[in-house]
């Protein structure tokens, strides 16, 4: 039991890392490519491998989550808890939203609806990486 806790453990740490630094990462490339469109063709195409990293981290956070419920020994925060799982799938939606629109938007370059969908990304973007944050925090308090 105490080897499946410990595994848990290191699983989630790493969808931490995984999940946590792809979304600041994600994040600082798109603000560096929306000021320099330069770095920005270099930069961009390194997003869907990041989007890629980001998604095997919530996964394994989920994975590791539920693992973490049957195996933990202390007493956990139930209420809390529930918050951070509402969180966490609004994060697995607004990724879902994300990567449909980052298709999207290469077809839509060149047309007016193409300025309104990447604000629209940036700011869902912007509202994910809070949520990772946030959801970080609270797992440090529960």
């Amino acid at each position: 039991m105490e080897l499946l806790l410990a595994l848990n453990n290191l699983a989630h740490y790493i969808g931490i890392a995984f999940g946590l630094g792809g979304a600041t990462i994600a994040f600082i490339i798109s603000r560096k490519a929306d000021k320099d469109q330069k770095s920005a063709k270099v930069l961009m195409p390194l997003m869907r491998s990041i989007s890629t990293l980001i998604f095997i981290g919530l996964l394994l956070l989920v994975v590791s989550g539920i693992g973490l419920m049957f195996t933990v020994k202390w007493p956990l925060n139930k209420p809390l808890l529930v918050v951070k799982h509402i969180l966490v799938a609004l994060i697995f939606i607004n990724g879902i939203y994300l990567g449909r629109a980052s298709r999207k938007i290469e077809k839509l370059k060149g047309t007016s609806k193409f300025d309104e969908v990447r604000k629209r990304m940036k700011n869902i973007g912007a509202f994910n990486l809070f949520l990772w944050y946030f959801v970080t925090v609270i797992s440090v308090v529960i």
